[in-house]
């Protein structure tokens, strides 16, 4: 069931959640490795190990931010506001690897998905680069606090069946733009690939205030508002404006009974 809210019930204010990674369901079995990081402790040009909890830990994986003007939070997370920051994962694996899935969770600015890439070098030398054959968003969640914003979990799997990566590789990624702070990350690893099934999105509900006898909603940019009077019939709401990752309408309270829902605007 979609979720709604309504002018004559309660409103619904959404709080931060942390990233809600998938389990691969091949975790945890012969020739398969899972690092995870939570809490960084390198700001930049230097390899965070992974502190995660894990079934069976990848020992040798590195997480680097090669962007220099790069930080720690008081959260642990890597921040630019400078540049958009750019990371580099470093790992190896004792048997071939043929599937690799990589979430990631990130606050603010996006993770630009072209910029996400595999980098193996083979046993003749030849260096060959790999692009995710999926990738797809796992939630997103409206930010509290002085600066708002919006939190994406993504997930990138690479099919490897015919190109099995042997010993080491490495995956990079960037920030479409400034003022993205990395949050989570999780790697896992195996010897076959096996496809990871989309979750249904479960869509937030969008923020509520009343003043003046003014109505203001606010939620995350990648979703449209509807709106009705009848449930019948939903209309989309057009006369939006963009602030800060969300979206932004303003409407006059109206004596009538309202309700607003989201609609995933697409699905790539």
């Amino acid at each position: 069931m979609r979720n709604f809210l309504s002018l004559i019930g309660c409103p619904l204010f959404l709080t931060p959640a942390a990233a809600q990674f998938l389990t691969p369901e091949w975790r945890g079995e012969a020739a398969n490795e899972h690092a995870a990081w939570d809490i960084f402790t390198e700001a930049s040009l230097a390899a965070n190990l992974p502190d995660g909890a894990v079934d069976l830990p990848t020992e040798d994986a590195r997480l680097t931010c090669t962007t220099s003007s790069a930080f720690l939070t008081s959260s642990g997370n890597i921040y630019s506001f400078q540049s958009a920051s750019a990371f580099q994962i470093d790992d190896s694996a004792d048997f071939p690897i043929k599937n690799v899935f990589l979430q990631i969770s990130a606050l603010g600015s996006e993770v630009d998905p072209d910029s996400v890439s595999l980098i193996a070098t083979h046993g003749t030398g030849e260096t060959s680069q790999y692009f995710p054959a999926r990738n797809f968003v796992l939630d997103q969640r409206e930010l509290e606090g002085e600066f708002g914003g919006v939190g994406t979990t993504y997930a990138f799997q690479w099919d490897l069946e015919e190109t099995p990566v042997n010993g080491g590789y490495s995956i990079l990624f960037a920030a479409a733009e400034s003022s993205m702070s990395l949050d989570e990350l999780a790697l896992d690893t195996s010897g076959s690939y096996l496809e990871v099934p989309i979750p249904e999105p479960k869509l937030p509900d969008p923020t509520m205030q009343i003043a003046d006898g003014m109505i203001t909603l606010n939620w995350p940019q990648r979703y449209l508002l509807q709106t009705t009077d009848t449930f019948s019939n939903w209309d989309e709401v057009s006369e939006t404006s963009t602030e800060g990752g969300l979206k932004k309408v303003t409407l006059p309270l109206s004596s009538e009974a309202t309700f607003f829902r989201l609609k995933q605007a697409s699905v790539n």
